[in-house]
């Protein structure tokens, strides 16, 4: 949600992302879009003249700890989500805990295999399209992956 004027094409630039780059992803890897609201003037008179905000499915809630101390399975899980979305033709540009979602298949949240959650990637106004993804095994491997992979520390993957 967008609260000031200033920080609806944020929102504007994530809906076009959602419904030119990432429509075959909704559902998946990516929350369903359900569209952009903007308001047409404020509700208040002390508010700014535009208030938007992006409806989204929900789809989980982001990690409780930074990457490094997630455990091995959940980093290579998230590594191969990016990589889906790089198959897409997408980079992200802004890798943080904050645009990773978690989503608990299990009814008690625990997570004991790669079958027990699902990653999701949230956030895509600073996005990059076109990508043609070498993957990790081309030759030279994709750049961006390499980083997750040493931000990950999980050296030959």
């Amino acid at each position: 949600m967008a609260l000031r004027d200033d920080l609806v094409s944020g929102l504007a630039a994530e809906y076009i992302a959602y419904s030119r780059h990432l429509q075959s992803l909704q559902g998946g890897l990516v929350p369903i879009c359900y569209g952009l609201f903007v308001s047409d003037q404020p509700a208040r008179a002390d508010e700014p003249p535009l208030i938007g905000a992006l409806v989204l499915s929900y789809v989980g809630t982001p990690p409780p700890v930074a990457f490094p101390q997630l455990p091995d399975l959940v980093r290579r899980q998230i590594l191969l989500a990016l990589q889906e979305l790089h198959d897409a033709g997408v980079v992200h540009r802004d890798l943080a805990e904050r645009n990773i979602v978690l989503e608990p298949l299990r009814p008690d949240g625990t997570v004991s295999g790669p079958d027990d959650f699902k990653v999701h990637i949230i956030d895509f106004d600073a996005i990059e399209t076109g990508h043609e993804c070498p993957g990790l095994e081309g030759d030279p491997p994709c750049e961006q992956l390499t980083e997750v992979v040493e931000m990950f520390g999980l050296g030959g993957r």
